[in-house]
């Protein structure tokens, strides 16, 4: 065995003071290792307190903009579904020219409408937002409401879709 033990034990803490700690240095009778290990440990620098201060202002217009987001959303959400000038509302059962009307040789949505306890037909005029509900309606009828503007070609009603909801 080691002669020296005790020195051996002093030279390891010495060089080593985490490894003093995490053996208990009481425990070993080391009045050096004892002292490291009852010292307060060194503050953090202010710098890092500081930090977390900076970043509250930023937090908080963080939050302000979460709460502002959803207002904004809602706005756009009343714009869309308000009528511009000249256009009109129209609620009634809106299927396929071709596929459930069997009135066309190409698909095209139509709203049928009850004015004055007769059935009128508006015929959707194509753009994004016909072909985007299209699927929905293709083969069958479903309730809808159709806000756009309203023009007739050819002696027909057509309506040029700016908002689709189907219930």
């Amino acid at each position: 065995m080691i002669k020296d033990a005790p020195m051996l034990k002093k030279a390891i803490l010495a060089l080593c003071p985490v490894l003093a700690l995490s053996l208990g240095a009481a425990r070993l009778g080391h009045a050096e290792a004892d002292k490291k290990a009852a010292a307060p440990a060194p503050a953090a620098p202010k710098a890092d307190k500081a930090a977390p201060a900076a970043t509250a202002p930023a937090a908080a217009k963080d939050k302000a903009a979460a709460k502002d987001a959803p207002a904004a959303s809602k706005e756009k959400t009343a714009a869309k579904v308000a009528p511009a000038a000249g256009e009109v509302t129209l609620a009634g059962d809106m299927t396929c020219a071709k596929c459930g009307l069997h009135e066309s040789a190409a698909c095209q949505n139509v709203l049928k409408v009850k004015e004055g306890g007769k059935d009128v037909k508006y015929y959707m005029a194509k753009n994004a937002v016909a072909d985007a509900n299209h699927e929905k309606v293709c083969s069958t009828t479903a309730h809808a409401t159709v806000t756009g503007k309203v023009s007739e070609e050819g002696g027909k009603k057509v309506i040029t879709p700016s908002a689709v909801k189907i219930d």
